[in-house]
């Protein structure tokens, strides 16, 4: 699956939780399917995930199209059509340069 989802089901923070439910009803809505990864279950894949994104300090929830950094970065908003831009952004980017 492209999409993946690094959330998790372990925090405090009311602000973590609202924009993951926020990401994961924007997606739904969309119809676009996604792989969830939870970083709670372990440090390495949190790790992963803030490698991914090239930030040591990012919290959930992060969104990737395969490897490629999509969003949503700390405090920013979550608008869907910033997150459907993102996705069909890097989706034509991906098949350009397949095509090359």
């Amino acid at each position: 699956m492209g999409i993946k989802l690094y959330y998790t089901t372990v925090t405090a923070s009311r602000t973590v939780k609202s924009q993951q439910a926020e990401v994961m009803r924007i997606l739904d809505s969309k119809s676009i399917q996604y792989e969830l990864i939870d970083i709670s279950v372990g440090g390495e894949l949190r790790d992963e995930m803030r490698s991914k994104a090239g930030d040591p300090t990012a919290v959930p929830p992060q969104l990737f199209n395969e490897d490629h950094y999509c969003g949503v970065r700390k405090a920013q908003p979550v608008k869907p059509r910033i997150i459907q831009a993102l996705l069909i952004n890097r989706f034509f980017s991906i098949l350009y340069s397949q095509l090359l």
